[in-house]
């Protein structure tokens, strides 16, 4: 076999493993050539040039959007998705890619902390499993909600989080806003949810995403605010929550009364957070979003292209 030959049976063997999808096997049997030999043949043609591989990775390989983002907002990382029509595809989609730059940072001992949500829910059930982490916790950031007509999954988060990373899953078992000061006071003395507020302030990699202030916020549909303070916070400019703060643009406390009933890691506390990912989009999220970027609330966005391109609209 000359040099031409070899060369045409190269290009020929790799089309028909690497363009027509057949097997070493299925090529052996079509060249009566052994299957050991069509492998040998297969890494030379890599090794001559023949055949060159490339792998797109869309968590590494950052666009134009990506990269503005970024910039301009101060992040570590921005990954932006294509719209979508539909939402739960959309939340799908976010949620994976979230969970695939999870598995990318992840190292042994960290602690995620997690908020709550149809977004996070997405997200968790998306987490990759990994046998080779030891010591992973994932811990509730804040409290939930029980008086709800909604599902907001607020348990079955980090509890996927957690059995999919082979991890320990530590909750706080209370409403994120409680009834008054007094009962708040009175719980934070409990040993069982000090413990757990103290390791959420240890978090080294937080999730979460952010609420927008409307009628159909949980907090406001399910009761949780008196109609006086709805009102106030309504005045004060609320325009969403981070971790069950309820927030204005500039990312400042709306309420220092509620604040005093609410059950989460500070504010202050979780801006210190090393990692801070949040998952968002979606127009009614905008303002939220915004003010919790430019608090440096957030580390990492995973977003859609329509929401990163209204972000880069505002200077």
């Amino acid at each position: 076999m000359n040099e031409y030959e070899k060369t045409q049976l190269l290009v020929n063997i790799s089309k028909m493993y690497y363009e027509l999808n057949f097997s070493q096997q299925e090529i052996s049997n079509r060249a009566g050539l052994s299957r050991t030999y069509i492998s040998k043949l297969l890494n030379e043609a890599r090794e001559r040039g023949i055949v060159e591989i490339r792998i797109h990775d869309p968590i590494k390989a950052e666009s134009h959007l990506e990269e503005s983002l970024r910039r301009q907002y101060g992040l570590k990382k921005a990954l932006v998705l294509p719209v979508v029509d539909s939402e739960p595809a959309l939340l799908d989609r976010l949620g994976s890619a979230a969970a695939e730059y999870l598995n990318m940072i992840i190292r042994e001992d960290d602690i995620i902390g997690v908020g709550w949500g149809e977004t996070l829910h997405a997200f968790s059930k998306a987490v990759i499993g990994r046998e080779d982490l030891k010591n992973i916790r994932v811990v509730q950031l804040c409290g939930g909600v029980t008086k709800m007509n909604q599902d907001t999954y607020v348990s079955d988060i980090p509890r996927n989080m957690a059995r999919n990373l082979g991890g320990s899953c530590h909750l706080i078992p209370l409403p994120a806003v409680l009834e008054s000061v007094t009962a708040r006071n009175a719980l934070m003395k409990d040993r069982n949810i000090t413990e757990v507020l103290h390791l959420a302030r240890q978090t080294t990699i937080a999730v979460i995403t952010v609420g927008v202030f409307v009628k159909e916020n949980i907090f406001v549909s399910s009761g949780y605010f008196r109609e006086n303070e709805i009102e106030r916070l309504k005045k004060a400019g609320a325009v969403g929550d981070i971790c069950s703060h309820i927030i204005n643009e500039h990312c400042e406390i709306c309420d220092p009364q509620l604040e005093k009933r609410t059950v989460s890691v500070s504010l202050e506390d979780f801006i210190n957070i090393p990692t801070k990912l949040c998952i968002a989009a979606g127009e009614r999220k905008f303002k939220s979003l915004k003010a919790a970027l430019a608090a440096g609330c957030i580390d990492v966005l995973v977003t859609n292209e329509k929401m990163a391109g209204e972000l880069l609209s505002e200077r």
